[in-house]
C-alpha cells in the first residue's frame, strides 16, 4: 500500500505543489485500490486523512480568531481605525491553509467512492446463524463461502472491544483455520459438528455464514466485512 504518512502536510518541503503532487499520486493509488474492488487498508487510511485535514482546518479557523489584530491607521472618509491580522504575516499557515483548501475536497471526493463501494459488498453479503446458537456469542466460527467458485474460509472468531471509543465498539479478531472446496452434498451445520468433535476448546460455539455471491478480494474486501456483520450480529 502507498502510504501518506500521517504528518504530510507539514513535512518536508512546505510548498503547495509539491503538496499537491503527494495527494495526487496517494489518491490515484487509492482509486486504484478500489477500481480493483479492494477495500481495506487503504479506507480506513483515506478516512483518518480526511478527518485530520477537517480537524487541523478548523484549528487553523480557531487560531486566525485568536490572534491579535494590530493598529495600521485611519480611513479618514469612514472614519473607522484600520487593523490588520498578524495572521496574515505568517506565510507557513497560509501555505498550509492553501494545502487544507485542496486537500479536503480531493479527500471527500475519493472517500465517497470508498463508501459506495462498501455499501455496495455491504448490502449483497447475507448472514446467516449455523446450527443452534449458545447464548454466548463472542468467539465461536466463522465461515465465509463464495458461490461463485464454492471456495469456503473458516475462521476462529473472538470479539473484543475498543476501549479507546466511547461507548466502546466491537473488534472482530479472526484465526483461518481451514480453507476448502465445498461440494454439493456436504452441508454448512456438518462441517461445524467436524469443527466440534476435532477442536474440544470450542464444545458449543456459535458459528455463523457469510455468504458472496460476487467475486471480492478476500483479505482486502470480504474478510473484513464479514468481520463487521459478525459484530452487528453479536451485539
Amino acid at each position: 500500500m502507498k502510504k501518506l504518512q500521517k504528518t504530510w502536510i507539514t513535512d518536508e518541503l512546505l510548498d503547495f505543489e509539491y503538496k499537491k503532487y503527494q495527494l495526487l499520486g496517494y489518491l490515484k493509488h487509492v482509486n486504484d485500490a478500489f477500481q480493483a474492488r479492494k477495500l481495506y487498508p487503504e479506507l480506513s487510511d483515506l478516512q483518518n486523512h480526511y478527518r485530520e485535514s477537517v480537524d487541523l482546518k478548523a484549528q487553523q479557523a480557531q487560531w486566525s480568531g485568536q490572534i491579535r489584530k494590530k493598529l495600521t491607521g485611519i480611513d479618514r472618509q469612514k472614519l473607522q481605525l484600520t487593523y490588520t491580522s498578524e495572521f496574515q504575516e505568517l506565510a507557513p499557515l497560509q501555505e498550509v491553509d492553501e494545502i487544507l483548501n485542496y486537500a479536503i475536497p480531493q479527500l471527500e471526493s475519493t472517500l465517497s467512492k470508498g463508501h459506495e463501494l462498501f455499501e455496495k459488498v455491504h448490502q449483497s453479503l447475507s448472514i446467516q446463524p449455523i446450527g443452534i446458537m449458545p447464548l454466548f456469542r463472542k468467539e465461536g466460527y466463522l465461515f465465509v463461502y463464495e458461490t461463485i467458485n464454492r471456495d469456503l474460509r473458516i475462521y476462529e472468531y473472538q470479539v473484543r472491544l475498543f476501549d479507546t471509543h466511547i461507548p466502546p465498539r466491537r473488534r472482530v479478531e479472526t484465526t483461518l483455520i481451514d480453507s476448502r472446496r465445498k461440494n454439493f452434498t456436504t452441508t454448512f451445520e456438518s462441517i461445524k459438528l467436524e469443527l466440534v468433535r476435532k477442536n474440544t476448546h470450542l464444545p458449543n460455539p456459535a458459528s455463523y455464514l457469510v455468504e458472496s455471491r460476487m467475486g471480492y478480494p478476500m483479505d482486502e474486501t470480504l474478510l473484513p466485512i464479514a468481520r463487521q456483520k459478525v459484530a452487528q450480529e453479536v451485539g
